[in-house]
């Protein structure tokens, strides 16, 4: 089932976040740490109640959450010089995962 992301889903996220960061720094050693976080537990709480960047969740018959997808909406205007670019930010995920199990 796919859902918005809760508070108490933090600590998955948090575990799903550090698989994308070996991930990362395996390919990237330059320029991706080994161990960290992308978000505190303050931010990524923030980050769930905002709703103009939501937070989904894939979770399996049990409840385990398998994988996240973050999104960012971002409103185009017709005055907006930078409309073009915005419409192409707007096809792309802020970040996407899923479990490596």
């Amino acid at each position: 089932m796919i859902r918005l992301a809760r508070a108490e889903d933090i600590p998955r996220l948090q575990e799903l976040l550090g698989q994308i960061l070996i991930v990362h720094h395996q390919a990237r050693p330059d320029v991706f740490k080994s161990k960290g976080s992308k978000f505190t537990d303050a931010e990524l709480e923030a980050v769930i109640n905002d709703s103009k960047k939501p937070v989904f969740v894939y979770e399996d018959d049990e409840g385990r959450i398998l994988g996240h997808l973050f999104l960012m909406i971002k409103e185009e205007t017709e005055n907006d010089e930078m409309s073009k670019k915005v419409e192409d930010d707007n096809k792309r995920f802020i970040d996407l995962s899923k479990d490596d199990e």
